[in-house]
């Protein structure tokens, strides 16, 4: 069971899952160009290439807001800039 997700025009996005055919990788993040009627319109954020996902296609199921990302999911990804909140423990 996948949750509902209410898109618009400049969300940040993440795929949970590969499409090696259109080379869309698992945590690979996208922007959100264009939301139509059946069809979501993005473009990745490392390359700009753009994709669309229609209507029952398995790619709408397999994402998430990117807004933030834990430790894990971030693992692999490259980026300019990042924000890490530590809690010290002990002394030095």
């Amino acid at each position: 069971m996948y949750k509902q997700i209410e898109l618009h025009a400049g969300d940040r996005i993440r795929w949970t899952d590969n499409d090696r055919t259109r080379a869309l990788d698992n945590g690979g993040m996208v922007r959100v160009e264009e939301v139509g009627r059946g069809r979501l319109l993005v473009s990745s954020l490392d390359d700009g290439t753009v994709h669309e996902v229609g209507s029952g296609d398995r790619m709408a199921e397999r994402l998430d807001l990117a807004y933030a990302v834990n430790v894990h999911v971030a693992q692999g990804v490259t980026t300019e800039h990042g924000i890490v909140a530590l809690r010290a423990t002990g002394s030095c």
